[in-house]
């Protein structure tokens, strides 16, 4: 027996240390030994279907474990992603993003 049907079941969810939350994805493309990142089924479902092969989510505010629409943004690449972080190290230290 697996998920909710198991005598194991906690919920679904385990938050790492690292303060990411992986979550119950049985089948998932993106599967961790049937758990998924819980930011990246978020954003799925936001956009009504799987990320593109190579898509980054980035936390806007920078916590892990907030996973709301509106403090994640799906990013077409690892460099996009990058460029976002590097962003916001210029406005933290500068006040200005450029």
């Amino acid at each position: 027996m697996r998920g909710s049907l198991s005598t194991q079941w906690r919920g679904g969810r385990k938050v790492l240390p690292s303060g990411y939350i992986l979550t119950a994805a049985y089948g998932h493309p993106r599967g961790m030994e049937n758990r998924v990142y819980e930011h990246v089924l978020i954003a799925e479902n936001a956009i009504g279907h799987y990320l593109p092969s190579g898509a980054e989510i980035h936390h806007v505010n920078g916590i892990k474990g907030d996973n709301r629409p509106a403090n994640l943004v799906i990013c077409p690449n690892q460099k996009y992603h990058k460029l976002l972080h590097r962003r916001a190290l210029a406005l933290l230290i500068t006040g200005h993003a450029d």
